[in-house]
Parts: structure tokens; C-alpha cells; sequence
């Protein structure tokens, strides 16, 4: 046999072997996300948030001293808008990040992700303008989705 057919044979299983690994990716398109996105504080001490359900729905809730009240369904986001907030919190990084930053406003971002879950707080409101840098395309997308549920 020649020494070219022999590299051959030896190199092919490795090629299939490893050709058939599966991805390192560590998140797919599917992969369940909930929010949930609250500010609060100031002189009344009062917070309000939103929580977006892995199925799109989307309650809302207010709180104080800690204690959450009057949560309530205020709407539905589809499949596509789920699609793209996932993809907003794979290209963010977010989960690489540590927000550990109270004001007399603060808000409050809790991602879950598949297995994955991180908290970040930040002082300010929930505006894009007081978020880190690096989840500002984030917020504001996620702001604009919420916009359509506001509650007075």
C-alpha cells in the first residue's frame, strides 16, 4: 500500500471523528429567556418592573419595600421579538459582566438563559443612557418592546 493511501486511511477518521462534534456553542436560538427589568427607589422607594416569560408573555408588577404587588399579564411579545432579544443577550456578553451599582434610582436586570442566570444593577433609571455601554443596543430594544405594555 502506498505511504499516500496510508495517510489517507489514518487521516480520514480523525477528519470524520472531529467533523462530527457538535458545536461549542453554548446557547441556540431556541433556547429559553426570561427577563426581568425593574427601577426603582428614590424618595417614595417605590419599584415597578416587567417580567417577560420564556413564552413571550409579559407581566408587569410594582413593589414596595421590597414586597412585589399588583403583578399582572399586560401583554404577549411573538417569536420573532423573542428571537431577537436572545440574540441581543448572546452578542452582549452579559453574562461575562458583573453590575454591582446602586443610586437613589436603580435598576435591576435579571437574565435567565437556558441554565444561565446573572442579576445586574445599575444606578439610574431604566434608560438606555444609564446602562453600561456594551448593553445599551439591549436595553434600548428591550425598552422599545415594553413601551407597547406601559403602565400608568
Amino acid at each position: 500500500m502506498s505511504i499516500r493511501i496510508q495517510t489517507i486511511l489514518l487521516i480520514l477518521p480523525l477528519v470524520v471523528i472531529l467533523g462530527c462534534c457538535p458545536c461549542n456553542q453554548t446557547q441556540t436560538s431556541n433556547t429559553p429567556l426570561s427577563i426581568d427589568f425593574s427601577s426603582g427607589g428614590g424618595v417614595s422607594g417605590r419599584h415597578s418592573g416587567y417580567i417577560i416569560m420564556q413564552d413571550g408573555t409579559v407581566r408587569h408588577w410594582e413593589s414596595m419595600k421590597g414586597v412585589r404587588e399588583n403583578e399582572e399579564t399586560v401583554g404577549q411579545l411573538d417569536s420573532e421579538v423573542m428571537d431577537k432579544l436572545r440574540r441581543y443577550v448572546d452578542d452582549s456578553g452579559i453574562f461575562d459582566l458583573v453590575l454591582e451599582g446602586e443610586g437613589n434610582m436603580t435598576t435591576r436586570l435579571t437574565v435567565i438563559r437556558g441554565e444561565r442566570s446573572i442579576t445586574h444593577s445599575w444606578s439610574g433609571s431604566t434608560a438606555a443612557q444609564y446602562a453600561p455601554e456594551n448593553l445599551q443596543p439591549f436595553i434600548t430594544y428591550l425598552n422599545e418592546q415594553l413601551l407597547a405594555f406601559d403602565i400608568e
